[in-house]
């Protein structure tokens, strides 16, 4: 053993290793709100909030203590951040959705989208991600979420607390996600389905069915990995 050197044991060594980063060495980004983001005069932003540059916040927008926004993310009308949220660039938050309907000319009319988007506090939002807004109602984002980069989540959703929704997966329109869900990366949940709280979707999954309640679901077509 190398005299020179302290060793602490952990028992998880990745939090700690966080901890250590975030207190003694993480920078620290300073607080502004850059004169090249677009803000409504409607937008309520709170204290301490960051927005940089190439950001848009719309009317009747409001954005809590401690968020940040990072560059060219858009954030449409109506949309409610809580506090400390971080939102990556280029994603954008309370959008139309992919809602039709065929008339009786057999052409697709959009179906009019009058929600919005609610993100709850502690959420982080990756980069180049899209949350659409409800056609009533919100799409629900709640406390400590966390949503990787190139997710695209419909209008109406609910993500529970402190699930994780990782790279390219695709929850659809009306999903409600309990809490402690791991959505695995480029996996696809039908609309208007339910999962329930503490489970795991693997990755590449295709979900068509609701879920209960501490399920592991994998493949094409999604079915629960049964445990021996």
């Amino acid at each position: 053993m190398n005299d020179t050197c302290i060793y602490l044991l952990v028992k998880n060594p990745r939090l700690y290793f966080l901890r250590v980063v975030r207190r003694f060495i993480e920078f620290q980004e300073p607080v502004s709100i850059s004169n090249r983001s677009t803000i409504d005069p409607t937008a309520i932003i709170g204290e301490s909030v960051t927005i940089n540059a190439g950001a848009i916040i719309e009317k009747d927008c409001i954005i809590g203590q401690g968020s940040y926004i990072d560059c060219n993310s858009v954030l449409k009308r109506g949309t409610v951040v809580g506090n400390y949220v971080r939102v990556g660039c280029n994603t954008t938050i309370g959008g139309v959705g992919f809602g039709y309907e065929k008339g009786e000319s057999g052409s697709y009319e959009l179906i009019p989208h009058l929600g919005n988007v609610v993100i709850e506090d502690f959420v982080e939002i990756g980069n180049n991600t899209a949350i659409d807004r409800a056609v009533m109602g919100s799409t629900l984002i709640r406390k400590n979420c966390k949503i990787d980069n190139l997710v695209h989540i419909a209008h109406g959703a609910d993500i529970g607390e402190n699930s994780l929704v990782i790279a390219n997966a695709m929850v659809a329109g009306s999903v409600k996600i309990g809490e402690n869900v791991w959505v695995a990366p480029s996996s696809s949940i039908l609309n208007q389905i339910t999962i329930g709280n503490n489970v795991t979707i693997g990755m590449g999954a295709v979900v068509l069915k609701s879920v209960g309640d501490g399920e592991v679901i994998v493949g094409n077509p999604g079915k629960e990995l049964k445990r021996k």
